[in-house]
């Protein structure tokens, strides 16, 4: 019965969104974003690399705008956690050419685009992070298959964070750090 609803509510909310979503676009600044944003990753100009905050975020710009940007699928340590400072080193150095590709799934509750960024030769840094051992599968978000293998194969290697003994995933840091 609770499922049922919660299923129920979730079409609602899902229904409004898109009934709504003009109005609530513009009353969140979402109107400012370019029109584009949500389209195919070939049909998208290249976006400039502004600043890396961390191993899963950056902001973006193109023309007159700037967006954050939360690398989809994904989750980096924290900078003060081990291995957070590194991690942010490790995304500077994949989009040292300053020229990335938006793939972009949609907005999260802070407002930063969720994406997938992509090198020119089309390669995923959400995908190299994971690879390198930068950082973890988001499996809260994501069940991709091929992501929790890079993660497998990562961690097997012993590559990045998974040189450490016992590394702290960045959800369990966040909740035990509030």
């Amino acid at each position: 019965m609770l499922k049922k609803l919660y299923d129920s509510s979730v079409v609602c909310y899902v229904a409004a969104l898109v009934i709504f979503y003009p109005f609530f676009a513009s009353f969140v600044g979402c109107d400012k974003l370019p029109a584009d944003l949500f389209e195919p990753v070939s049909e998208l100009p290249a976006w400039n690399v502004d600043r890396v905050v961390d191993g899963d975020s950056v902001y973006l710009s193109r023309d007159s705008f700037v967006i954050n940007v939360r690398l989809v699928d994904i989750d980096a340590p924290e900078i003060p956690q081990p291995y957070g400072a590194q991690s942010k080193q490790d995304l500077e150095s994949l989009l040292s050419s300053r020229l990335v590709f938006l793939d972009a799934r949609g907005l999260d509750r802070y407002n930063r685009v969720l994406a997938v960024l992509r090198l020119a030769d089309g390669q995923s840094v959400n995908n190299l992070m994971i690879a390198s051992g930068s950082a973890w599968h988001y499996l809260d978000y994501s069940d991709s298959q091929a992501l929790s293998d890079l993660e497998a194969a990562a961690r097997a290697d012993r590559r990045g964070l998974w040189a450490a003994a016992a590394p702290i995933p960045p959800w369990t840091y966040r909740k035990n750090n509030r």
